[in-house]
C-alpha cells in the first residue's frame, strides 16, 4: 500500500447525507445445512426466488468453512448480498478475518457484509464460551481499521498473538504496525454487521457498526428498546443514528393451522431466544411469563441438538412462540412484519422452517414466504419497486 495515498476513516462518517436504509425492504435468509459442493446451487436458488441476501453460517464444526462457502456463493450469483451469521472474535485473527472478507468483497463489490457476534456454537464445539464484551469490541474495532486500510498497532491486537514478540528474533528491520497492504484504496470497504441482543453489544454496534441485526425475535417492545439503545450509543459517539442500518432476525412459520405453524419453527425459536440469556438474566422489556421461558431455555439448552428439537424446545409455550416468532396465516404474518417495519426496520432476516422440521412444513412454509408474504410486504412498504 502506498503511504502517499489517503486512508479511509474507520469511523462512520459524521457529515454528509445520512443513510436512510435500503432503497427497498430487504429480505435475507439463512443458508440452512448445505454441503460445500451444493453451496452454489443453494445460492442460485435463493437469488432466483427473489431473496436479497443470504446469511452464511460460520461455525466450523457444524458447517464447511464460511469464507469458502461465501466465495462460492458470490461466484455463483449476480446480485445476491452475502453476510456471515456470524463470525466471532476467537477462531480467526482480526487481520485474517479482515483480509478474507475484503478479498471476497473485491470479487463481489457492494454485495458483501462482515457479520460478527460474540460466538456461540463455533466456540462451544471447541470447548469455549462466547467472547467477553471487551474483547469483542476490541476485535470489531481492529477489523474495522483493517478493512478501511488503516494501520493497527501491535498493542491493539496483542491478545490474539500466540507467539513471542517479533522483537525476540534477529531482524534488520520489522513492521511497526499491522496493515492490509494489498487493499485497493478506491474500493468500498465491506460494511460491518454486528449481531446483538444485549445492551452492551448494542452499544458497540452503535459505535462501530454499519448495520446491527437484532437477535430479539419479533417482539415490538424489545425491538424498539434495542433500536433506542443502539441509536443512543451512536449519538454519544458523535455519530448520526440515521447512518446505522437496523435488521430484525425473525423466525417465520406460515400456515393456516396455527399449531402447525408454531411447531414448524420451534426448533429455531429456542436457539434464537437463548442469545438473550446466554450470559445471565434477560435484559430489556420483558414480562414475567416471558422471563420464565427465557430462563427455562437457558437451563435446558442442549448444544448437541443446536437448532434441532432438543430439550430446549419442550419449555416453549404457545404464547412465547406467538410473540417471539411470526406465525400463522399469510396475512397475519404480513401484518406482523409491517408492524415491525413501522418501528423503522427495513431489513429482515427471515428463518422459515428448516433443519429437522417436518419436510412438508419446510416446503410449504418456504413457498408461502416467497410467494405470498415477501411480495405483500414489499408492495405495502415500497409499492413503486414491487413486482
Amino acid at each position: 500500500m502506498s503511504t502517499s495515498q489517503p486512508l479511509k476513516t474507520s469511523q462512520p462518517s459524521k457529515t454528509g447525507p445520512p443513510k436512510t436504509g435500503p432503497s427497498k425492504t430487504e429480505f435475507w435468509i439463512p443458508m440452512d445445512f448445505v454441503a460445500p459442493e451444493r453451496m452454489a446451487q443453494r445460492a442460485n436458488q435463493v437469488e432466483a426466488d427473489g431473496w436479497d441476501g443470504l446469511k452464511i453460517f460460520d461455525t466450523q464444526c457444524l458447517h464447511g468453512d464460511a469464507m469458502v462457502m461465501m466465495t462460492t456463493a458470490a461466484l455463483a450469483t449476480d446480485h445476491l448480498m452475502l453476510s456471515l451469521a456470524t463470525s466471532n472474535p476467537v477462531t480467526r485473527h482480526p487481520s485474517v478475518a479482515a483480509s478474507a472478507i475484503c478479498a471476497i468483497a473485491a470479487i463481489a463489490p457492494r454485495r458483501i457484509f462482515y457479520g460478527i457476534g460474540r460466538g456461540d456454537s463455533s466456540l462451544a464445539h471447541i470447548g469455549g464460551a462466547p467472547a467477553k464484551v471487551g474483547m469483542f469490541e476490541r476485535y470489531v474495532a481492529a477489523v474495522r481499521k483493517y478493512t478501511h486500510g488503516e494501520p493497527v498497532s501491535f498493542d491493539e491486537i496483542r491478545e490474539w498473538r500466540l507467539t513471542d514478540d517479533v522483537s525476540t528474533i534477529t531482524l534488520g528491520d520489522a513492521p511497526e504496525a499491522s496493515v492490509l497492504k494489498w487493499l485497493d484504496h478506491e474500493s468500498e470497504p465491506p460494511p460491518i454487521e454486528v449481531f446483538a441482543s444485549g445492551p452492551r453489544v448494542l452499544g458497540i454496534a452503535g459505535r462501530l457498526a454499519d448495520r446491527v441485526s437484532f437477535g430479539l425475535g419479533a417482539n415490538p417492545g424489545r425491538l424498539k428498546w434495542a433500536i433506542e439503545t443502539a441509536h443512543s450509543a451512536r449519538e454519544r459517539a458523535g455519530l448520526d443514528p440515521r447512518t446505522l442500518e437496523v435488521c430484525a432476525i425473525v423466525c417465520i412459520g406460515v400456515c393456516e393451522d396455527l399449531a402447525r405453524a408454531r411447531r414448524s419453527v420451534a426448533n429455531m425459536v429456542a436457539p434464537s431466544a437463548r442469545f438473550s440469556v446466554i450470559n445471565g438474566p434477560v435484559k430489556g422489556p420483558v414480562t414475567d411469563s416471558e422471563r420464565e421461558v427465557y430462563e427455562a431455555i437457558s437451563r435446558s439448552y442442549d448444544m448437541n441438538h443446536h437448532g434441532a428439537h432438543g430439550s430446549q424446545v419442550t419449555v416453549l409455550t404457545d404464547e412465547f412462540i406467538d410473540d417471539f416468532a411470526v406465525v400463522g396465516a399469510p396475512q397475519r404474518c404480513v401484518e406482523r412484519i409491517l408492524e415491525l417495519h413501522e418501528l423503522g426496520i427495513d431489513c429482515f432476516m427471515l428463518s422459515p422452517p428448516f433443519s429437522d422440521a417436518d419436510e412438508a412444513d419446510i416446503r410449504e412454509g418456504y413457498r408461502h414466504v416467497v410467494e405470498e408474504v415477501i411480495p405483500a410486504v414489499r408492495a405495502a412498504t415500497h409499492p413503486a419497486q414491487s413486482p
